[in-house]
C-alpha cells in the first residue's frame, strides 16, 4: 500500500469566505509543512468553482503566494461546478484523507476516502456522522494529519 494522499478544500479552508478575502491563518504554512514532511504521496486543491470565476480562483492563489509558499502545483488544482462531484475527483485521484468546510459534501465521499476532517465551524461532535472529524483551525488539522500512517 502506497503512501496516503491529500485533499483540501480552498474556500472556507485555506482562504475565508468569498473571493477577495484573506488566508485562513496557517493553512499555507501547514500545508507546505505537510509537504515537506513527506507524508503525503500528494497533496490536492478540490475545489467547488463555477467555470467563470476559476481564473478569479487562481488570480487569488497566486496573489497570495500560494505556490511559493506551500510548494503545491498548479497541475494539482481540480475544480467542479458542483460540489457533490469532489467524490468523483477524490476517487480518481486515490484520496484517502479529505478536509472540507461542507459535512455535507464530506458524507459523499467514496469509502476509499479513509479520512474526513470538517474544518471551522462549531459543530458537536456527537453530532456528526462517525466517518468525520471536526476540527476547529489549522493546528489541529495539522496534528490529526501527521497521524497519517506512512
Amino acid at each position: 500500500m502506497g503512501k496516503p494522499v491529500l485533499a483540501v478544500d480552498i474556500g472556507g479552508v485555506i482562504k475565508d469566505s468569498g473571493y477577495l478575502t484573506g488566508v485562513v491563518p496557517k493553512s499555507m504554512e501547514s500545508l507546505k509543512n505537510l509537504k515537506a514532511a513527506g507524508i503525503f504521496e500528494n497533496i490536492y486543491l478540490i475545489s467547488q468553482c463555477w467555470t467563470p470565476l476559476r481564473k478569479l480562483a487562481f488570480w487569488w492563489l497566486t496573489r497570495h503566494n500560494f505556490w511559493d509558499i506551500t510548494g503545491i502545483s498548479l497541475e494539482d488544482v481540480r475544480f467542479c461546478n458542483w460540489g457533490s462531484t469532489k467524490a468523483w475527483h477524490a476517487e480518481d485521484l486515490g484520496i484517502t484523507h479529505f478536509v472540507d468546510d461542507r459535512p455535507d459534501l464530506l458524507v459523499m465521499m467514496p469509502s476509499s476516502v479513509s479520512h474526513c476532517f470538517l474544518f471551522g465551524g462549531s459543530y458537536r461532535s456527537n453530532g456528526l456522522p462517525k466517518r468525520l472529524t471536526h476540527v476547529s483551525d489549522w493546528d489541529e488539522l495539522y496534528q490529526e494529519l501527521m497521524k497519517a500512517p506512512p
